[in-house]
């Protein structure tokens, strides 16, 4: 339960900061949006598919370490946007509810 209330928490973070996020009801799995910095892929081991990655979050994963690797994120994501960059479209992978571009974004 501790494990799905902490991916719940991610997926909310992501959501709240933009990002096209999807979370399973019963699946600590979070699904994402690939970052673009590899460094930040590395340094955090996700697993990345196209567009794509995940953060499964396992027993022992705080809340404080989520907290770390979402500053992290935002901090990398804002660098890449502020070069003009736009996120893709990944609705076919994640459902269009659940895509954030700017094709998607409810305002």
């Amino acid at each position: 339960e501790e494990c799905l209330r902490s991916a719940k928490y991610l997926k909310n973070l992501l959501k709240e900061a933009g990002i096209s996020v999807m979370l399973n009801d019963i699946s600590s799995t979070v699904v994402f949006e690939r970052p673009h910095d590899q460094d930040l892929i590395r340094r955090w081991q996700l697993s990345c598919e196209g567009e794509l990655t995940h953060v499964v979050v396992m027993p022992g994963v705080t809340i404080e370490k989520l907290d770390s690797f979402y500053k992290e994120l935002i901090e990398s994501r804002s660098n890449w946007l502020r070069l003009g960059n736009r996120p893709k479209c990944i609705a076919h992978d994640i459902g269009s509810d659940n895509c954030l571009c700017s094709k998607h974004k409810d305002y």
